[in-house]
């Protein structure tokens, strides 16, 4: 074997272990990938929900009743009812 052969069988031996390395890294990294996909989707189903238990916890009905029964609120009678009407103001006017 000549000088020309080792060199050229070193060579080859250090570009196979830089493809194998390569590999393995484009591997890992597709793991890493997938990985972080399966994070996301569970992300945005904990999203989903939060955003549906935040419309059934602000419903109109709920925040009523919990003025109702547990801060003893109550609603108003037709007498306690005033309306305020105000008049636009004229151009250059503040209040």
């Amino acid at each position: 074997m000549t000088r020309r052969d080792v060199l050229l069988f070193l060579l080859v031996m250090v570009l196979a272990l830089g493809v194998i390395q390569s590999q393995q890294e484009t591997r890992r990294r597709y793991i890493d990938l997938q990985q972080e996909k399966d994070r996301q989707v569970q992300l945005q189903t904990e999203d989903d929900q939060l955003q549906i238990e935040e419309g059934t916890l602000s419903a109109s009905h709920r925040i009523e009743a919990h003025a109702l029964h547990e801060l003893g609120m109550q609603l108003p009678t037709t007498a306690q009812k005033h309306l305020l009407v105000v008049a636009p103001l004229a151009r250059g006017e503040t209040r």
